[in-house]
């Protein structure tokens, strides 16, 4: 598929500031203070300094810590019957019945800062902005970004953020509505100059940066299509458990021209990962020197397929800035043909950050020397599914992990996983060759999204036999196991309460149980998958009055992991 660019509609989103602006009122004092991160968490700036030192992927930006003192927010019980402080925030009247509750953190001295929200029970139309010193809001955002009862809000720069939830009605008492704040991640790399921050946290490993090349002083006459890799390439920031990380990755065109993304699975491989991303669009540096400090954001991304078998991830952005532009991609294994030169757009990490746009140019090799079987995960020895080239002109680091791999005519065919050789972490060492998961065994995976005219990728369910029980009426399922070739699941008659429970290859032993919960107190029936297998599991609930179906994958995981996570979705069906 041939590039192109982004509809303008794609791009249209709401940044409406914050309604009201609560946290900034005379008498509301922070919620949490918390101290810079040298005193307050040295431990974890050692840590990150050790991971990135020590070479491993993804690049460590920074690290999650724990509020002083949670803070349980509820809206169900005596409240002000004006305005008041409520619950460790200000709370006001806003319309006939709504109301609106805003609050503040403090994290001293840093660079960027998210906070997270767990035990998230909120109304379906409830809004959400979070905001900083700048006044620039975030949002709106609410329960669509709760994963298993969780959420992290959008990153705001420096050491504020404020946050302010407009709930559409006062809740019924005993509702249990509201959450638990329970922490922030820290972002500690830069400064408005590039350096990192706090000052003396030493967190950047002190690598050749020498190579690199400035993406905006590249000819388009030598790389035609660089205008088109450059608005199509972001910045990724995201959490994976109590780690912040980066990574690079780009937009992908489809018959539906939706936002789809593409980066690596050794990046983002989860769905809480997904939707707490922060992407950042337009950092380029012009040759005289200057950085465009005027960066375009987007948050939040529904994880739609990954795996480790070629290194991929493709996401679907909730919405992207305007003058994004879409890269083609091609599965033809002639277009990474021995010889063929190619060429990257990234944000490498070095000595003095993040490096703005970067251009590098390589060229595949016909018989390279392999790394060993297992590095990072992929048999990445396998040369049907990964590809390796030498480089040509400039170089990669840390945070250029997935960053799309382009032809001459502007076609992805791979995805950075990471060097190879006798310094892998040295991109400016040509002695190293980069190793790209190839475009061609991922297209099986993401061909149902990227060819599908509505864009969705629903996979119809297999057959018309559907399994049902009456510990769950008016629903029936049907699953498929897949470990090898696909296995149908089939009912399990005994089995615990209010639960269909599924088998696979051997009867008897149940594999998925499917429990259907509510209606719960934000309107909405909850669905909740638990897994005994570590198979990729597809699972089809239809929902018998309606007739509506929810399609659920919930992919393969190592035979020698321990947690066996499931799956619970907070919005699954209107009762």
């Amino acid at each position: 598929m041939s590039p192109g660019w982004l509809p303008a509609l794609r791009a249209l989103r709401s940044e409406a500031l914050p309604p009201l602006s609560l946290a900034e009122r005379g008498g509301v004092t922070p919620l949490a203070t918390l101290a810079d991160a040298v005193t307050g968490a040295g431990d974890q700036l050692a840590a990150l300094r050790a991971w990135n030192e020590s070479g491993r992927r993804p690049f460590q930006t920074g690290f999650v810590r724990p509020l002083p003192l949670e803070q349980v927010v509820r809206f169900d019980g005596e409240l002000p019957v004006g305005a008041g402080l409520h619950d460790g925030g200000l709370l006001v009247r806003s319309g006939v019945s709504g109301l609106v509750w805003g609050t503040e953190v403090d994290v001293e001295d840093a660079y960027r800062i998210k906070l997270h929200l767990r035990e998230v029970d909120l109304l379906p139309e409830t809004r959400m902005w979070v905001y900083g010193e700048s006044g620039e809001a975030k949002g709106p955002f609410g329960p669509e970004v709760v994963v298993d009862g969780g959420l992290w809000t959008p990153a705001v720069a420096g050491s504020v953020l404020r946050l302010e939830v407009e709930l559409p009605e006062t809740p019924i008492a005993d509702s249990g509505i509201g959450f638990t704040i329970d922490a922030v991640a820290e972002t500690v790399r830069l400064d408005a100059a590039g350096a990192p921050l706090p000052a003396d946290g030493g967190v950047v490993p002190k690598v050749d940066s020498s190579c690199l090349v400035n993406a905006e002083c590249v000819p388009d006459l030598d790389v035609p299509f660089i205008d088109v890799m450059q608005a199509a390439t972001a910045l990724v920031f995201f959490v994976d458990g109590s780690r912040l990380f980066v990574c690079s990755g780009g937009l992908l065109n489809s018959n539906s021209h939706l936002p789809f993304f593409l980066t690596a699975n050794h990046c983002i491989s989860t769905r809480a990962s997904a939707v707490s991303a922060d992407l950042f669009w337009d950092y380029w540096q012009e040759c005289d020197g200057e950085v465009n400090e005027d960066l375009s954001e987007s948050f939040g991304a529904e994880l739609l397929a990954t795996g480790k078998e070629s290194d991929f991830t493709l996401m679907l952005l909730d919405f992207v800035p305007p003058g994004r532009s879409l890269l083609g991609w091609t599965a033809n294994p002639e277009a990474v043909a021995a010889g063929t030169e190619l060429h990257r757009i990234s944000h490498p990490v070095g000595d003095v950050g993040i490096f703005p746009d970067t251009y590098s140019k390589h060229r595949i090799l016909e018989d390279p020397e392999t790394c060993l079987p297992g590095l990072g995960g992929p048999p990445v020895d396998d040369l049907t599914k990964f590809g390796y080239s030498e480089t040509l002109e400039g170089g990669t680091l840390g945070g250029s992990s997935g960053a799309p791999l382009i032809t001459d005519d502007g076609q992805v065919v791979g995805q950075l996983l990471g060097g190879c050789g006798p310094r892998p972490s040295e991109g400016c060492d040509r002695r190293n060759h980069d190793v790209d998961g190839l475009f061609g065994e991922t297209f099986e995976s993401v061909s149902t999204y990227l060819l599908d005219p509505d864009g969705d990728g629903f996979v119809p369910p297999p057959s018309e036999a559907w399994l049902s029980t009456p510990a769950l009426p008016g629903f029936e399922a049907q699953t498929r196991i897949v470990a090898g070739s696909p296995i149908a699941g089939n009912r399990e008659a005994d089995c615990i309460p209010e639960t269909l429970c599924l088998s696979g290859a051997l009867a008897g032993r149940s594999e998925v149980f499917i429990k259907v919960i509510g209606p719960r107190p934000n309107g909405y029936l909850w669905v909740q998958i638990s897994r005994f297998t570590p198979a990729k599991l597809e699972i089809w609930l239809r929902q018998t009055s309606s007739g509506e179906i929810n399609y659920y994958i919930l992919d393969a995981i190592g035979n020698d992991t321990v947690d066996v996570a499931g799956l619970q979705d907070r919005q699954a069906f209107v009762p």
